[in-house]
């Protein structure tokens, strides 16, 4: 991926680390011949650039073709309809990230310091290291506070879900039947199952000690980690298939792989997720994500 952002003039004198960064919340769309790439009028979140191909602008009536091993062709559908000439190849990179990546370094946003070991915990774990940095005060001033004396339900199983939660201070403890309870700790994020899925909890979470939790509500979870974080593929590129095989006890999925192993975990590779429904592919990548992967949901 970072062979094609340098080639994005804006993006050649960017720090390889930097470029890394950049690459995550990048993704390549490949398009057979005489297939619709956008449909007109569909509403533009990001950017496109042409890497390989040939495409048509069914209301301009204008040819785009790649440049060979030149600098990619930017391109911004607007309201036209976009339809591949030949096999295409376009990288799509949301505009959140690009504006991000072409501020000046004076003029970013640095990352939230704090003393809090929850805030520092949270902000440190792989799913927070893929949003981007003008997101995480948009995500942190969004949170609430709500205490819970020891021994009560923070959520509970078949309840319905609007919220997700991390631990400030105080420990939690999952409840799922005929499974050793889980301890959850400061920083732990959790009770996004049942947003992504919109179903009701598959478990209980009870305080174990006296409990300070921040809450981050549907809305605000949707916009500030499930968009930046997970995206649909229709024309997967390079990488590795993983069907959803089921759900563990704990609410994690297990995945095929084509019996080539038990599960992923090469952070070096991209996985496209498979099988189930649109929401039970969105949170089998979103856990993914979780653990420093990159994933991505099949259309």
């Amino acid at each position: 991926m970072q062979k094609h952002l340098l080639r994005i003039p804006e993006f050649s004198d960017l720090p390889f680390s930097e470029l890394t960064a950049l690459a995550c919340h990048a993704q390549i769309i490949c398009v057979p011949a005489g297939r619709g790439l956008i449909r007109r009028g569909q509403p533009m979140s990001g950017y496109y650039y042409l890497i390989k191909g040939a495409l048509f602008c069914e209301t301009k009536k204008h040819i785009l073709r790649s440049a060979g091993d030149g600098p990619l062709l930017h391109f911004y559908p607007g309201e036209q309809g976009i339809r591949s000439l030949t096999a295409v190849e376009v990288l799509y990179l949301d505009a959140t990230s690009r504006a991000f990546a072409l501020q000046k370094p004076q003029h970013r946003q640095m990352p939230v310091l704090t003393s809090d070991p929850w805030l520092e915990r949270f902000l440190n774990s792989p799913l927070l290291q893929r949003v981007p940095r003008p997101v995480w005060q948009q995500l942190i001033s969004g949170l609430s506070r709500q205490e819970i004396p020891a021994g009560n339900a923070i959520v509970k199983k078949g309840e319905r879900g609007r919220h997700c939660f991390i631990i400030e201070t105080g420990r939690a403890m999952i409840e799922v039947a005929q499974v050793t309870p889980a301890v959850l700790h400061a920083g732990d994020f959790f009770g996004e199952d049942a947003l992504i899925l919109g179903q009701t909890r598959r478990s209980t979470i009870s305080a174990i000690d006296h409990v300070c939790v921040r809450i981050l509500d549907e809305t605000l979870f949707a916009r500030a980690l499930l968009k930046p974080l997970v995206t649909f593929v229709r024309h997967p590129s390079a990488g590795v298939r993983l069907n959803l095989s089921h759900r563990a006890a704990n609410g994690s999925f297990v995945f095929d792989q084509s019996g080539a192993m038990s599960g992923p975990h090469d952070p070096h590779l991209t996985y496209y997720v498979s099988g189930g429904n649109a929401g039970e592919r969105m949170l089998g990548a979103f856990q993914l994500i979780q653990r420093g992967l990159t994933a991505f949901p099949l259309a």
